[in-house]
């Protein structure tokens, strides 16, 4: 009560020069509330999703993350202004926006229907589903949503979708949806208001967004077993994404239908000359007219390649969180499919599918999602020889749950893959349904196998790079999506480098050469260092070589470097270097976390993107910027991050010791290591 008499004193005081007295603030007050009661009568807010937003940004605020409020604030803004002239029927504002654009994304609802009315409304849309995304702090999507966006993608006359529309609102609680749930939809309204203006190209970006979204929102939930649920509901109130066969129906479902939409959509915009192409090369191979052609060879293929992978890739996915599911609750899913069955056959197809790369065709972006995808898929392959499950126990992944039951430290990297692959040798089954696939003479072998993945991973992620580097400014390509390469890029530099040392041990078993360098090593690094050289010794038991071809090509590690150099550009060797790529991926995560802070990489951002946004009308920046923010909020930088700091923590460019080395320590160094200097030598420059 005080405080109210002190708040009007102090506005008598301040406007006392108006004659304003206590009686007259009475009757401001109560013409006020009065008024504002109206609004309130006539409007009916819905006052549960304002305090729903409210919560869930002091949630994000407490967590040190930045909800897009403003943003959110003014796109609102705009779509209500839009929403007052464009549509025959008045919004009802008690009616939540999402479902009143829904009931009347059709062509019958709108009063205005010129182009650049409909493209500014789907703009706005857009851009709504970007911020949703960003506000997003986990990965939990439901299901249903999946359904029904399937449905009205799908064959149908606007009578029966807009049936399909009600029947969706009707059952769906609109208080509670996610955030994913709401982004997809705002993209898929803005697909069907790009679609009624005969917008082609802004159409199917909408459609590769929802791909995108989903895509992403399974990375996460893949790789934090938080995320993963245990039952067949969809929302347990822990944001928990919860799968099963039935979900996996759906999602497939959707994925068939989405992809059949967008290559009609790139088909007409290519003025449907796919068809004619056909005809030619059919024409020029002398090829029957009922005889198959594979469309790889088509000019369109490039503008089909991202949607294909991002289909694949979340199908994988999405088979893996079942099975996750299963592994990490004790308990089975049910039985209308083989997980595993289904899961290999997906992958072995999109093997066969990625494998040749360089079609003359490609741009500049399709040969990079190429290249992605195919290292991608030998990551899923490598995974599966090793018996890696990503979030249990994905070597180089750090891990912050269950801290208090730890006793010991995790063994590092190296031997974790030493131990993987001591697994891997040890046991007597082939090679899983993949030993089919590698139809290259020296993969022959399970160690020739495990050479061959991490090589041509290698030279996947470099060839990345390599094209990416000359441009300065690439926005079809975030910086978490260089930050992922070079990550990527850690994990299999590490590998390539621990098998180099195994075949060295292996070469100098019994001498006094390792035994001296583990010495060293031991003097600057931690017990672990035991450890390393134990693994070392148990696979090297599992390691042969033919010595007719050491003798004229080199040693086992000097035919692997023989190779990976001739496949790379000598300028890219670089990123075959552990450390180096840790340190880039971290200068790209610090990117990320700069522009998500609105520090010096984000002015730098907005001073280059006038050109983009404003007179190219592109948001693909405002997009990669969505993703991004996705992953800050859901905790999936800091936990990569976490990986790389811990993993480059002993590095000796960092250390005191390093830069005092006593002389005599190197020039010993130098003398036992002077014979395997000449031998390798003499095979620089061979070709195997």
């Amino acid at each position: 009560m005080n405080d109210k008499i002190n708040i009007s004193q102090k506005i008598i005081d301040k406007y006392k020069h108006l004659g304003l007295n206590q009686d007259n603030l009475k009757v401001l007050i109560d013409q006020y509330n009065k008024y504002i009661a109206s609004i309130v009568d006539k409007r009916d807010y819905n006052y549960k999703n304002i305090h729903n937003c409210s919560e869930h940004r002091v949630k994000m605020v407490d967590k040190g993350k930045r909800p897009p409020c403003h943003a959110c604030k003014y796109v609102k803004r705009s779509m209500n202004i839009l929403m007052d002239y464009m549509f025959v029927d008045k919004r009802d504002v008690s009616l939540d926006r999402l479902v009143f654009l829904l009931q009347n994304s059709f062509y019958k609802n709108l009063r205005l229907t010129r182009v650049n009315h409909i493209r500014l409304l789907a703009s706005n849309i857009t851009s709504m589903g970007n911020i949703m995304f960003s506000c997003a702090d986990s990965p939990m999507f439901s299901f249903d949503t999946i359904e029904y966006i399937a449905k009205i993608l799908g064959n149908g006359n606007d009578k029966c979708k807009d049936e399909t529309t009600q029947e969706h609102i009707k059952k769906t609680d609109w208080t509670t949806i996610g955030r994913i749930d709401k982004a997809l939809l705002y993209h898929l309204i803005a697909f069907r208001y790009y679609s009624i203006a005969k917008l082609d190209k802004d159409a199917c970006d909408c459609l590769l967004k929802i791909l995108i979204i989903i895509n992403n929102a399974l990375t996460v939930a893949k790789s934090n077993p938080e995320y993963v649920g245990s039952s067949d509901q969809i929302n347990d109130g822990k944001n928990k994404l919860l799968v099963n066969n039935k979900s996996y129906k759906h999602i497939k479902e959707l994925f068939d239908t989405l992809f059949t939409r967008y290559a009609k959509l790139v088909n007409r915009q290519g003025a449907y000359s796919e068809y004619s192409e056909v005809h030619s090369i059919r024409d020029i191979l002398h090829m029957h007219n009922e005889e198959d052609i594979n469309l790889t060879r088509s000019h369109l293929y490039s503008d089909l390649v991202e949607a294909l992978w991002h289909i694949i890739d979340s199908e994988i996915k999405v088979l893996d969180v079942i099975k996750l599911r299963k592994n990490n609750n004790g308990q089975d899913v049910d039985n209308e499919i083989d997980i595993v069955e289904v899961r290999n056959a997906l992958v072995i197809d999109a093997y066969n599918h990625f494998k040749y790369i360089g079609m003359p065709h490609n741009t500049f972006y399709s040969e990079v999602i190429c290249y992605f995808a195919r290292y991608n898929i030998n990551n899923y392959i490598l995974n599966d020889i090793l018996k890696i499950s990503e979030f249990r126990d994905n070597i180089g992944e750090h891990k912050d749950n269950n801290k208090s039951n730890k006793t010991a430290e995790e063994p590092k990297f190296e031997i974790k893959f030493l131990q993987r692959y001591y697994d891997y040798m040890s046991f007597e089954d082939d090679v899983l349904s993949y030993d089919s696939l590698f139809n290259i003479g020296r993969v022959t072998s399970k160690p020739g196998l495990i050479e061959f993945l991490i090589e041509d991973s290698i030279i996947c992620l470099s060839e990345i790079l390599y094209i990416l580097t000359p441009f300065n400014h690439v926005s079809s390509f975030s910086n978490h999506f260089i930050a992922e390469i070079y990550h990527s890029l850690w994990r299999y530099a590490k590998m390539y480098e621990t098998l180099g040392t195994l075949y060295d041990f292996k070469k100098y078993e019994g001498s006094n050469i390792y035994d001296k360098l583990f010495e060293y090593w031991g003097k600057t690094k931690s017990s672990k260092n035991t450890d390393f050289h134990a693994e070392i010794r148990k696979c090297c038991y599992y390691i042969s070589e033919d010595v007719s071809l050491r003798d004229m090509y080199g040693s086992l590690r000097n035919r692997m470097f023989t190779r990976l150099k001739h496949n790379i550009d000598d300028r890219t060797v670089k990123y075959t270097i552990s450390n180096y790529a840790a340190e880039m991926a971290l200068r790209y995560y610090s990117l990320i976390e700069s522009s998500y802070y609105e520090g010096t990489s984000y002015r730098n951002q907005i001073s280059r993107n006038y050109l983009l946004n404003d007179d190219l009308d592109n948001d693909t920046w405002l997009f990669n910027t969505a993703i991004e923010r996705f992953r800050i909020n859901t905790n999936d930088i800091e936990r990569r991050k976490k990986t790389l700091v811990e993993a480059i923590k002993d590095s000796r460019f960092y250390k005191y010791e390093s830069y005092v080395m006593e002389k005599n320590q190197e020039t010993e160094q130098f003398d036992f290591f002077d014979d395997i200097r000449f031998e390798d030598s003499l095979f620089t420059n061979t070709e195997l």
